[in-house]
């Protein structure tokens, strides 16, 4: 294959996110208007099902890395822990190019990583300083480092406000398909608390479904929130409480770096402080279920600082 332009690998799982897709958007356009080509390897989004999963995750195996001379690899959004370590090794050992991970930390590749941590702040500040909520469980995904960030920030947000989260009301899953029957069960044995806050709206969402089936009222028992929102459970519609991540920024900082990654030039980080929104939904009580399906037209909502990659 005879290239005219440097080409650059975008490798996305689902990436029809709106998060995912509108990095995609910001990455290409800074790349074509800096004479550069991007070939997008992406699955679709994932069921749960191994079998489904595996077979999706195999268009990683046709990137041709001999033709690429850059990527970018959102690592995050790969849900599969094997197809991903093993997508990760392949890079490693097979490509010399230079090598960002979007959004998640992996170690040997220059990594742009979002800060999650005043996003973290503003979701506890909803719910401790406005509700005036004083008893809190956090539920959060798989022990890995990306999970386990948006854990320490939520705990660090609660405790700045005075409450020091028990163990016990700390819980994981696996912030994918799963039966979270188990956690909703701990939630309630351990006396119900006043607020649930979910380390994604896709785990909260499924925690929802968990404690309505054991009769729990959402959010007259029990204030949820969810977190990155995400659809189908986030979209333009009132529903889940939680923050829209803005991504333009660090997908600026990716494109920028493999652009002067390949060209020889120098890299500079852009700034931003409008990086991520506030979505006041239904689960936390601030809006009525019967405008839970009323569209709305865009409105202004609070902005958090988006920090340096």
């Amino acid at each position: 294959m005879k290239k005219s332009r440097p080409l650059i690998g975008i490798i996305a799982a689902e990436a029809e996110y709106v998060f995912f897709s509108n990095a995609l958007n910001t990455i290409q356009k800074e790349l074509f208007a800096a004479n550069m080509d991007a070939a997008v390897f992406s699955s679709l989004m994932m069921s749960g099902n191994a079998e489904f999963d595996a077979a999706e995750n195999s268009v990683y195996d046709l990137v041709d890395f001999d033709l690429l001379d850059g990527i970018i690899i959102f690592s995050s959004s790969i849900n599969d822990v094997t197809s991903r370590e093993r997508l990760i090794a392949r890079i490693k050992s097979d490509f010399k190019g230079p090598v960002v991970s979007f959004d998640s930390q992996v170690d040997g590749f220059a990594n742009c990583i979002y800060n999650y941590e005043p996003v973290a702040d503003m979701m506890v500040s909803h719910i401790m300083d406005h509700h005036g909520c004083k008893v809190i469980d956090f539920v959060g995904g798989p022990k890995d480092e990306f999970h386990d960030s948006i854990e320490r920030y939520f705990v660090k947000a609660m405790k700045k406000r005075g409450y020091d989260i028990p163990k016990e009301r700390i819980h994981h899953g696996i912030d994918w398909v799963y039966d979270f029957s188990g956690i909703a069960g701990e939630i309630i044995s351990n006396g119900m608390p006043e607020a649930i806050m979910c380390c994604s709206d896709l785990t909260a969402v499924q925690l929802i479904e968990s404690l309505s089936n054991r009769g729990v009222n959402i959010p007259d028992d029990v204030l949820i929130t969810g977190f990155n929102q995400k659809e189908p459970y986030g979209a333009n519609y009132l529903n889940i409480t939680s923050a829209l991540r803005d991504p333009v920024t660090l997908a600026k900082n990716a494109a920028h770096y493999i652009i002067a990654k390949v060209t020889g030039g120098v890299y500079q980080a852009h700034s931003d402080d409008n990086c991520a929104q506030f979505r006041v939904g239904m689960t936390c009580g601030c809006c009525p279920p019967r405008n839970a399906l009323r569209l709305l037209p865009p409105q202004p909502r609070r902005a958090v600082p988006c920090l340096r990659c």
